[in-house]
């Protein structure tokens, strides 16, 4: 006699279920991020959203408490934020070839003053620099910020360095 034994969906679905959720809990998720503040910069700088695109993200509304709107927020391909310190524009851009990764450039007019620059990373952030470039080192992955490239109105090229102190690149 053949005895054919099934097993209850149910249950095995549950059993599954049990095991993931035992699996999670020694996973501890610690979330890594570092800020960059530009110091002594303008607190009231102009920021211009520039090219807008068709994406678009939706958010909830925290004023709706019913759950039923939420908060349409456009992409743009640039922001610039005029006179960030006297004189200097900085843009941020999406490069298309890039894969979604940020760059920025920073404009001085004629009368800035380049040294006034200072970006001040969170003290988590641990900062080298190695061939001109600054290396940030993360438990996530490291990320570069190119040596900067400098050229007058007229494309003759200005010599540039970045300057590490402690946790402020200039």
């Amino acid at each position: 006699e053949i005895k054919i034994e099934e097993k209850d969906n149910d249950t095995e679905k549950e059993e599954d279920r049990e095991e993931y959720e035992r699996e999670n809990k020694k996973r501890k998720i610690i979330p890594v991020f570092t800020t960059v503040n530009w110091e002594d910069a303008n607190k009231n700088a102009f920021v211009e959203a520039q090219e807008q695109v068709s994406n678009y993200f939706t958010y909830d509304n925290p004023t709706d408490g019913s759950g039923s709107s939420g908060i349409i927020a456009h992409a743009w391909k640039k922001l610039v934020y005029h006179n960030l310190y006297k004189n200097i524009d900085l843009e941020f851009f999406f490069p298309l070839d890039k894969g979604g990764i940020v760059e920025y450039n920073i404009i001085v007019h004629p009368g800035g003053d380049p040294s006034q620059i200072k970006m001040h990373y969170s003290n988590d952030a641990h900062l080298h620099v190695f061939q001109n470039d600054i290396k940030i080192l993360s438990p996530c992955g490291n990320l570069t910020d190119h040596s900067p490239v400098a050229n007058e109105e007229n494309g003759n090229k200005i010599s540039t360095s970045f300057n590490l102190n402690k946790n402020i690149v200039s």
